[in-house]
């Protein structure tokens, strides 16, 4: 799920969306049950590895959707890598 923009009310309030705040504590609490069998602090720099599954679009031509199965070429669309 890609990381949902900021809304802006017409007062001029800002809020995140209810869906991009349960993903993100989703997130937080998987991180927190992995880690519940070591009881020790974390310190230092965290690696983290994200895989992400993308649907292959529609408009993609047979040579590229079998390239994409393959994994030789990687879907382009939303949401963005930096959005994940």
């Amino acid at each position: 799920m890609g990381n949902g923009r900021h809304r802006i009310t017409k007062e001029g309030i800002v809020y995140t969306p209810s869906k991009t705040i349960n993903y993100e504590n989703l997130a937080k609490y998987s991180f927190i049950e992995s880690t519940k069998t070591n009881n020790s602090l974390l310190e230092g720099p965290l690696h983290m590895e994200i895989k992400a599954y993308l649907k292959i679009p529609k408009s993609a031509t047979r040579k590229q959707n079998q390239q994409m199965i393959e994994e030789l070429i990687r879907p382009t669309k939303r949401p963005d890598v930096d959005n994940i």
